[in-house]
């Protein structure tokens, strides 16, 4: 495995994810956050309309401090998670950003995602891009996949999706795309606004999708 630089502990969910939120848009009812970190997320989740706040955060540490902040939290991987660990009980909405490219298979954990929500939820997915043009030029001119410490070719991605086969991973386990969001900054941004969404799903780091449960 090539890196530029040497891999760095890191722990998710420290920061909120102000723009996949807006696109999820007003809550009510119960909220699963898979991958919540320390928890960053609950003010804003409830400044939005949750009620109940439910988190799994297989690092022990993370998990610690996430739960001053949330009614509830696993310290578990999700892969491994007992459906009874979650008291039984059914979510409105369910949140997986940043997840399911550090999962070895991420369809299992949508499937369960699936059973764990009411008919109508709604599920909230970031993933990195794999169509970014740093990616794709490394691979077409140079020959190169390069793992680096943070971004899209971060080194602890085990999976790699594009709109498409994210689409269709969805669409398999259950759930219906209903919103979809390019992440851009920057010249990306004001280059997309220039062509018109066009460049869009190469410039993008990110993408963004709101699904309801099938």
């Amino acid at each position: 495995m090539a890196t530029d630089v040497l891999p760095q502990p890191f722990v998710y969910g420290g920061v909120v994810n102000a723009d996949l939120l807006a696109l999820l848009g007003p809550l009510s009812g119960s909220v699963l956050d898979v991958g919540c970190g320390v928890g960053a997320w609950a003010d804003a989740l409830r400044a939005a309309g949750a009620q109940r706040l439910t988190g799994i955060e297989p690092a022990a540490d993370a998990a610690a401090e996430a739960r001053t902040r949330y009614d509830a939290v696993i310290a578990e991987p999700i892969e491994q998670l007992e459906p009874a660990r979650l008291g039984g009980t059914a979510f409105a909405h369910v949140i997986a950003a940043d997840v399911l490219e550090h999962l070895a298979d991420p369809w299992s954990v949508l499937r369960a995602l699936h059973g764990w929500a009411f008919p109508g939820a709604t599920l909230a997915v970031s993933v990195p891009n794999a169509r970014h043009y740093r990616v794709s030029l490394g691979l077409l001119l140079g020959g190169r996949f390069t793992y680096r410490a943070s971004g899209v070719m971060d080194w602890t991605h085990l999976r790699w999706f594009t709109r498409a086969s994210l689409d269709h991973a969805l669409r398999r386990t259950g759930w219906t795309p209903q919103r979809w969001r390019w992440v851009t900054a920057g010249r990306s941004r004001t280059l997309g606004t220039a062509t018109r969404g066009v460049s869009d799903p190469f410039l993008a780091q990110q993408i963004h999708v709101v699904a309801r449960r099938a």
